[in-house]
């Protein structure tokens, strides 16, 4: 056991600057889905966290080896290390022998990185090599625990923890305008299945993403109305304003978006009390039950969406209590302060 009075414990995080993110969320601007828990540690009286944003750099090759030797003699000085990524600084970290600090991988896509990377094997082995030296890697579904115990990687190092969004900035609303939505900004999208499923239902699609997939949706029927990248107030006004959450996947085999791709937009709609139909996917096994508190179809099946779309839309008073269980799911198991709860356990039981 740790035998201090307050652990230290700094948190990591690429992209969004989590950050300038603390006071949106006090203020409820913002869902705290995007710090995984993280903020609710703040809540207890013997930790001390610390946020810290990584940026993007470009400078050369050794400048970069640099800037990042200086992160890991400023991560020296903590307990724990919790980071999505950065598997680079836990290599360094490792070779400088600074053993006092834990550190905690959240395992996002460590699935995806490894397939990636699997042709070329000293990167291969380097990564998975990497990966051995964290002290315990939090996987987001018993998939991703199964898979990396199968790469090697020790059994006791792997832990489960579920996943959760923010249950009070989302909160339930039986309220519909009688569109069928869709989000999402990642890669792991299934585009082309939802399109053609919007072009045989006489209903309005909306689809919120980032420019990026613009290509994907040119051909896009006159049903359907594209946003792109909106802020969480708008989004959490499509959300209650549903009929309901449609959310295409490509299947376990691709390695685009993430591991658990769709699995922030399924818990933020469930916290609506919006029924969900999402492609059955590996993780999905450990979220949704199947006509209980969501609808699962056959990836890549358009046969198979509409038939299910058009039994939600359909049948109001099932759509209903699809939805309602939902939200009793997150409030009972997939939420970010359980999910603090988890982290907070873990951390104590070193």
């Amino acid at each position: 056991m740790i035998d201090m009075k307050k652990i230290k414990i700094i948190a990591l995080f690429n992209g969004q600057n989590r950050v300038n993110l603390i006071n949106e969320i006090k203020e409820h601007a913002s869902p705290d889905t995007s710090f995984f828990g993280c903020n609710h540690l703040l809540e207890h009286e013997d930790i001390k966290v610390v946020f810290l944003n990584i940026e993007k750099t470009k400078k050369s090759l050794l400048g970069n080896f640099f800037y990042k030797l200086s992160l890991v003699l400023k991560i020296k000085e903590f307990d724990f290390v919790i980071s999505s990524a950065n598997i680079d600084l836990l290599l360094i970290k490792s070779l400088l022998k600074f053993t006092k600090t834990k550190w905690l991988i959240l395992n996002i896509d460590l699935i995806n990185i490894l397939r990636k990377n699997q042709k070329n094997k000293f990167k291969h082995f380097l990564i998975l090599h990497t990966l051995k030296m964290a002290d315990r890697i939090l996987c987001l579904s018993s998939h991703q625990k199964k898979f990396l115990a199968s790469c090697g990687i020790n059994g006791n190092v792997l832990q489960i923890v579920a996943f959760g969004t923010d249950k009070k900035f989302y909160q339930p609303t039986l309220e519909n305008d009688d569109y069928i939505l869709s989000v999402g900004k990642d890669n792991g999208r299934d585009f082309s299945t939802l399109l053609d499923v919007a072009k045989k239902i006489d209903k309005k699609f909306i689809i919120i993403t980032s420019k990026k997939n613009l290509k994907k949706l040119k051909n896009a029927p006159k049903n359907i109305r594209v946003h792109y990248d909106i802020n969480y107030q708008e989004l959490k006004i499509f959300y209650e304003k549903a009929l309901c959450i449609v959310i295409a996947l490509k299947k376990d085999e691709s390695t685009d978006g993430s591991d658990c791709s769709g699995q922030t937009v399924t818990l933020d709609a469930m916290a609506c009390a919006k029924p969900v139909i999402i492609s059955k996917r590996e993780w999905t096994a450990d979220y949704i039950e199947d006509s209980k508190n969501g609808l699962l179809f056959k990836p890549s099946n358009s046969n198979n969406l509409e038939k299910i779309i058009r039994k939600i839309t359909e049948n109001a008073d099932f759509a209903q209590k699809i939805g309602l269980n939902g939200r009793k799911s997150v409030e009972n198991k997939f939420n970010s302060q359980l999910l603090g709860e988890t982290i907070y356990n873990i951390v104590k039981s070193f």
